[in-house]
């Protein structure tokens, strides 16, 4: 019987400890939506975030992120596109930008005695699209007038993001 109980307190642990839906109350309005926490992917000077969030029933939105410290950034015009993995695509759609923000990264040499601080500018942009299907998530391409990124999403968080999806669409 001891065992059972330790199962259940490991499996308890775990549960609380990974991504989940949460529920969201705005007394300010009046309403309750559900959303997820985010999802994150990073590169060497990219991270994508992605999360899901539903304010009216049967409406689920996939929202992204992008913040990168390179100068390539995505306006208007471009696009985040995500691939899954029977070839189908989802174009989100630009929602804003907020362009160099100044990220303070701290330097120390080999020896750590000396200290050298830089400013990086910090890029970030926010898409999303509603969904009414998710498959098991690939890739993510960033697309601008002049060139793409592609970033392979691992496939843990690809199975992680279908299985909120799921959820939240249980409970809507």
């Amino acid at each position: 019987m001891k065992i059972y109980y330790n199962i259940i307190i490991l499996l308890f642990f775990i549960n609380s400890c990974s991504t989940k839906v949460n529920t969201i109350k705005d007394d300010f309005y009046g309403i309750t939506y559900y959303q997820t926490d985010y999802i994150s992917v990073k590169n060497w000077d990219t991270t994508i975030n992605l999360r899901l969030v539903s304010k009216e029933k049967n409406n689920i939105v996939l929202e992204a992120q992008y913040i990168s410290s390179s100068a390539f950034t995505i306006t208007e015009e471009n696009k985040i596109v995500l691939k899954f993995s029977d070839d189908s695509f989802i174009y989100l759609n630009y929602t804003d930008n907020v362009k160099k923000l100044n990220k303070e990264e701290v330097y120390k040499t080999i020896k750590g005695w000396f200290f050298d601080t830089d400013y990086i500018d910090t890029y970030l942009v926010n898409a999303s699209s509603e969904i009414y299907n998710l498959g098991i998530l690939t890739d993510i391409r960033l697309e601008n007038s002049e060139a793409f990124k592609n970033i392979k999403f691992p496939e843990d968080k690809a199975h992680k993001l279908l299985e909120l999806f799921n959820e939240i669409k249980s409970i809507n």
